[in-house]
């Protein structure tokens, strides 16, 4: 069940223009506001998990924090920790909506996967996170 959570959330998180998918780069801007979206999808996972009453802890605002600080200083995490929460408060007061959760799982995933290989290019060295 855990494998399908996270693959949802990698699914929906990435919108990508035609440049950056012919290229495989993006600069540091672009990849930020990506970054930005993802978190938002993934705080917005989260909170639609919650209010079903599952476990998703894969996505949960430590594991996303994890997640990002391999490619952004301290800083920019926070920055775009607030995205996630926003995407949390986006559905705080929702009721469980299973049928809107399971559709929107497997697309994050697919966004989430891309977002990954698009990460890549700014992965910071261990020693710096």
């Amino acid at each position: 069940m855990k494998r399908v959570v996270l693959r949802a959330i990698l699914a929906a998180a990435l919108p990508l223009s035609a440049s950056a998918q012919d290229a495989g780069k993006v600069d540091r801007q672009s990849f930020m506001a990506l970054s930005d979206s993802v978190a938002y999808e993934l705080g917005k996972a989260w909170q639609m998990g919650h209010n079903c009453k599952r476990d998703f802890g894969n996505v949960s605002p430590p594991k996303a924090a994890g997640l990002f600080i391999n490619y952004m200083k301290e800083a920019e995490v926070q920055k775009t920790m607030k995205n996630y929460e926003d995407g949390m408060h986006s559905k705080e007061s929702a009721v469980c909506e299973q049928e809107e959760l399971k559709a929107y799982l497997p697309a994050l995933q697919t966004r989430l996967a891309n977002y990954i290989k698009l990460a890549t290019q700014h992965r910071r060295p261990y020693t710096e996170r």
